[in-house]
């Protein structure tokens, strides 16, 4: 069944050209088109991700300033915030100055 479909395909792509050609440039610009935009949207949707904890601060400390404070883990081990940052990633809306 399969084969009797892709032969009367064939045959109507060889039969139509012109028509057939401008259909397939056609679903080929659209789907080009649709893959560009779903990149460009899963970038602007990753811009500042990585900022999703930097809350945590708060959560522990309220307003005040964590910067020097120590936290305490499992009642065993004391952590001191020093507020050492990682590398940046490109899509951030901070921009450091070194």
């Amino acid at each position: 069944m399969l084969k009797n479909y892709l032969t009367v395909a064939v045959r109507n792509i060889l039969r139509h050209k012109v028509y057939s050609f401008i259909n397939i440039m056609g679903l080929a610009v659209g789907m080009v088109c649709c893959i560009l935009i779903l990149l460009w949207v899963q970038d602007e949707m990753s811009y500042d991700r990585f900022h999703e904890n930097e809350e945590l601060a708060e959560k522990y400390f309220g307003d005040e300033d964590s910067l020097g404070k120590t936290i305490t883990l499992n009642h065993k081990y004391d952590f001191e915030v020093t507020g050492v940052l990682e590398d940046i990633p490109q899509n951030s809306s901070i921009k450091p100055t070194y």
